[in-house]
């Protein structure tokens, strides 16, 4: 079983408890691969169950209107969370 090499707790923007395996590990760099995305997948259960966002077929562009979107790429403004969930968003930079 892999062993935790660090965790960090924050709760209103504050950290309420930190652990890294090594001295150096605050300032070491990890690879999380899919973690991220995981993780954000579970949250955005929670924000479904909670009817925080209508559905997975929603655009990015109605619940964060400006990010991530510029002139020469209006295609992105069509980008859904299934998309991002699933690495199909195809963005245009």
């Amino acid at each position: 079983m892999p062993q935790i090499l660090s965790i960090l707790v924050m709760q209103s923007d504050a950290v309420i408890f930190e652990y890294y395996r090594t001295a150096t590990g605050k300032s070491e760099k990890y690879e999380v691969r899919s973690v991220t995305r995981s993780f954000i997948s579970a949250l955005i259960g929670v924000a479904l169950q909670q009817g925080r966002i209508k559905s997975v077929k929603q655009k990015i562009s109605d619940i964060l209107p400006g990010a991530m979107f510029t002139e020469n790429a209006p295609a992105n403004r069509n980008i859904t969370i299934e998309q991002l969930l699933t690495m199909t968003g195809g963005f245009t930079l």
